[in-house]
């Protein structure tokens, strides 16, 4: 969802982007060559652990806003971590990160019973960090409705609909700047995986093991390329390709979302119990309703200072629901409520894409502060009009949400070229791919790109309806205990049924 557009990625909880391509290689910090990183290396403290409920420790870590510029002040990096259940058995720590960008780390750390097997808990501490701009990291805030700006139809044939988007991108921005202009431009994915750096040095191991979900997967293959003799083991999972540009990944999203309709649709035209069956041609109402939000959205009766329900709006609730199978029969008798004028459950799902069930209600803001920094996309009128083109061409009824409003075309502040993520130098990673991804289809693949762009790793691939792979499966699952435990690497790639 990287350059602005609505498709989160939901991970383990989450949601992510994808950073552009460049030629241009990181320097890595085993062997610092730069007074930056020299500054980095020197800068990581000791964790003072405090119990903080239910078992867990919480921490701070005190991080510079930006090497090169120590005048810029500081950032405090809130960590939270279980400690491994078995402790003298113990590993070390797991890095976690459950996607976004935007959602907090501690999070998973919070949900780590459920969210990782059992043998993992054991073994390790798993640890979890706000990134910078979120949560306890200093939560990025722009706006407190998002109604004004996202519940906008990004697709628009007319001037007027156009320069209503633009100016709600602009005002948004704007309001960003207001009120986080002093953080704003620290918040790259680059600056938190030196942060992953100095919490690897804060915690004393030499070698340390990750797991990112989503954007995490993106953030854990750059850090990896940035510190590959730090690594001790590596899951990449629901993988966004790094390398991969604006054109290309907006594409895979929107392909992705409408093969997961499509997907959708289909199981529910085999069965005569969906609320929009219509004797199998559940695909003819859907076209109905959403063609019909276009000129005649839906009111709320239930929340009548809220926009009505167009497709634009629609749109983003069903993508929500298009992350995991188990959402799906959510979006499907919203669809039939909507149908018979009761527009509720879609605003509830709208809402639920763009909070995470109302837990983080500044998902977005944060999120759009990572992107538009890490890789704006097109900014001109011209390449915009080429992206939408690209996306409802790859996907007519679901492209709205790989496009979304234009924020990071007028985002006030600018960062540097996104390093092409390369590995060169790691241990061997574990990627892991479904073959039902809502966002980046298996056939297009993110998965095998980047497996493919990395020095060393190897591809497991789950056969889910969702965007992650771990916890689907036995086979997922003790492919990726194995390696994280023992550090197994299978010979060669895996195909992982159900089960």
């Amino acid at each position: 969802m990287r350059r602005g557009s609505l498709a989160v990625v939901l991970g383990m909880t989450v949601v992510a982007c994808t950073p552009p391509a460049s030629d241009r290689r990181v320097t890595t910090t085993d062997t610092p060559s730069n007074p930056a990183e020299t500054s980095l290396l020197a800068g990581a403290n000791h964790l003072d652990w405090s119990p903080c409920g239910a078992g867990l420790q919480c921490s701070t870590l005190i991080v510079p806003k930006d090497d090169e510029a120590p005048s810029a002040g500081s950032i405090t990096l809130f960590l939270k971590r279980r400690p491994a259940s078995s402790p003298d058995q113990r590993i070390g720590s797991l890095l976690v990160n459950p996607g976004g960008p935007g959602v907090p780390g501690t999070d998973l750390v919070d949900h780590a019973v459920g969210a990782f097997d059992h043998r993992l808990l054991e073994r390790f501490d798993i640890v979890g960090w706000d990134p910078r701009g979120t949560g306890q990291s200093g939560q990025i805030v722009c706006a407190d409705d998002l109604d004004p700006y996202f519940a906008l139809d990004p697709v628009t044939s007319t001037d007027a609909g156009r320069a209503a988007l633009a100016e709600a991108a602009e005002r948004f921005a704007h309001a960003c700047e207001q009120r986080n202009g002093d953080l704003l431009p620290y918040v790259s994915t680059v600056a938190t995986a030196r942060d992953m750096e100095r919490i690897r040095r804060a915690l004393g191991e030499d070698r340390i093991s990750y797991f990112g979900a989503s954007y995490g997967s993106e953030l854990g293959a750059l850090w990896l390329t940035m510190f590959p003799k730090t690594v001790r083991a590596a899951v990449l999972d629901g993988v966004v390709d790094p390398n991969a540009d604006a054109a290309s990944t907006t594409r895979y999203e929107a392909s992705g979302l409408e093969g997961a309709l499509d997907a959708m649709l289909a199981r529910c035209a085999d069965d005569p119990s969906c609320p929009i069956y219509e004797s199998g041609h559940p695909d003819q109402v859907f076209d109905r309703v959403m063609t019909s939000l276009e000129t005649a959205p839906v009111p709320v009766a239930e929340a009548p200072q809220r926009p009505a329900i167009n497709r634009g709006m629609a749109a983003l609730g069903i993508t929500g629901a298009l992350y995991d199978e188990t959402r799906w029969p959510s979006a499907l008798s919203a669809l039939a409520s909507l149908e018979r004028g009761n527009a509720k459950p879609m605003l509830d799902l709208y809402d639920s894409f763009l909070t995470l069930d109302g837990r983080f209600p500044h998902l977005y803001d944060a999120l759009l502060a990572v992107s538009c920094l890490d890789d704006p996309g097109p900014t001109d009128a011209a390449g915009l009009a080429e992206l939408q083109r690209q996306a409802l061409a790859a996907a007519p009824r679901m492209g709205r949400s790989a496009v979304g409003v234009p924020f990071c075309a007028h985002w006030p502040v600018r960062g540097k070229p996104f390093p092409k993520v390369t590995g060169h130098g790691a241990r061997p990673v574990l990627v892991i791919a479904t073959t039902g991804d809502p966002i980046l289809p298996a056939g297009a693949p993110a998965a095998a790109s980047l497996a493919g762009s990395l020095e060393h790793a190897v591809l497991v691939t789950a056969t889910a309806n969702r965007h992650t792979g771990y916890r689907t499966s036995t086979c997922v699952d003790g492919a990726v205990d194995a390696y994280l435990i023992e550090l197994t690497v299978p010979s060669q790639a895996i195909m992982c049924g159900s089960g």
